[in-house]
């Protein structure tokens, strides 16, 4: 579903770009530089985002780093104690 929406922004930045690319210069700073080519790379960043799972590899790294914290706090934890 996140792809069908992140085509359809490419498909409106893309005729954005097109059409406006034709327009005097003046006329096509705002809608084409401005508007239509970061929302071009910005697309494009999301689609590459979601082909390759980024989100789901940040969350195995965060739940490692979690489980790594956890395991440390108790080594940490026991030999705290045992030094007593």
């Amino acid at each position: 579903m996140r792809a069908n929406l992140n085509l359809f922004f490419l498909a409106v930045f893309l005729a954005a770009a097109w059409i406006g690319w034709g327009w005097p210069d003046i006329a096509k700073i705002m809608p084409v530089y401005v508007a239509a080519i970061p929302g071009l790379l910005l697309v494009l960043v999301q689609l590459y985002r979601d082909a390759t799972q980024w989100d789901r590899r940040r969350a195995k790294e965060a739940e490692a780093s979690r489980w790594m914290r956890s395991m440390m706090s108790s080594w940490i934890r026991r030999s705290s104690s045992g030094a007593r």
